[in-house]
This record gives structure tokens, C-alpha cells and sequence, in this order.
């Protein structure tokens, strides 16, 4: 067995370079892989047919304020992002060759620190990185149930 370290590394992205320094949360839609980057704050999307990052995208809130993507899942045509820094959950929508609007579903889990998502019929389940916590969030209402913890 071989092992090895990988600091980072580049692709191009129409033409310029785009390092990722910490690659996180993956998450597949139709010919996209949508790949959270939290050491650069960035989603970047990348066309799985021929490998090449399509769009980079810097995602702020509706305050200016930069989102550190972290776990990431899609349902529907909509990419879930949390920021993991502010406990905030992210209903990405609209085309990926426009820059990612952030929309108006957006989830405040107040001390929570969402570290995995996974959609599950209709609710959108949460982990919590800083306790031993599993959040179910109904995507029709918006009601969190505590399900762990």
C-alpha cells in the first residue's frame, strides 16, 4: 500500500488557476460535482463528463459577509450548503454558469455547527460538529426536530 499527503493542488478554471487547499463535501447533480472548498470559501463546480471546473464561486450572505462552505447535498435541483463557522444552512439555486444565488431559505441553527447533510424524503438532516446531535429540518415548513442528542 502506497500512502502519501496532498497539500493541494490546481485546475483551471476558464483559463485561470484555482488552488484548492482543503477540499470538503462532495455532492453529484445530473453532470455536476459540486466540490466545498472551506480553506478558500468557495463552491466549485466541475463538469463530470470532461473534468474541467466550470464556475469557481465565493458565496456571501445576504449581509456581504463571505460563507465558509462545509457540507454540501442536493435535493430537487437545489444544492445545500452549511457554514459551519456561523451555523447557517444555504439553499443554493439557479444555473451554475451564473454566479450561485444564496436565495431566501436560509436556517439558523443558533450554536449548531452543521458537519454533514443528507436530504431523507423531505427533511434535510443535520449533524452537529461540536456535540453529538442530528437535526431534522423539513424542507416544506422549516420545523428542526431534534432526532440525536
Amino acid at each position: 500500500m502506497t500512502t502519501g499527503e496532498i497539500e493541494a493542488f490546481s485546475l483551471s478554471v476558464g483559463g485561470a488557476e484555482s488552488t484548492i487547499g482543503w477540499p470538503g463535501a462532495l455532492a453529484a447533480v445530473d453532470t455536476k460535482l459540486y466540490i466545498a472548498d472551506p480553506g478558500n470559501d468557495q463552491v466549485l463546480v466541475v463538469d463530470q463528463d470532461t473534468g474541467e471546473v466550470v464556475s469557481a464561486h465565493a458565496l456571501r450572505d445576504d449581509a456581504g459577509d463571505q460563507v465558509t462552505p462545509w457540507a454540501l447535498t442536493a435535493h430537487d435541483g437545489t444544492i445545500y450548503v452549511s457554514d459551519a463557522l456561523d451555523g447557517r444552512i444555504y439553499a443554493l439555486t439557479g444555473n451554475v454558469s451564473e454566479p450561485i444565488d444564496l436565495g431566501d431559505q436560509e436556517v439558523d441553527m443558533l450554536d449548531v455547527r452543521p458537519a454533514a447533510l443528507a436530504v431523507m424524503g423531505d427533511d434535510l438532516l443535520v449533524t452537529d460538529g461540536a456535540s453529538p446531535q442530528i437535526f431534522s429540518i423539513s424542507l416544506e415548513t422549516g420545523e428542526v426536530t431534534n432526532l440525536v442528542g
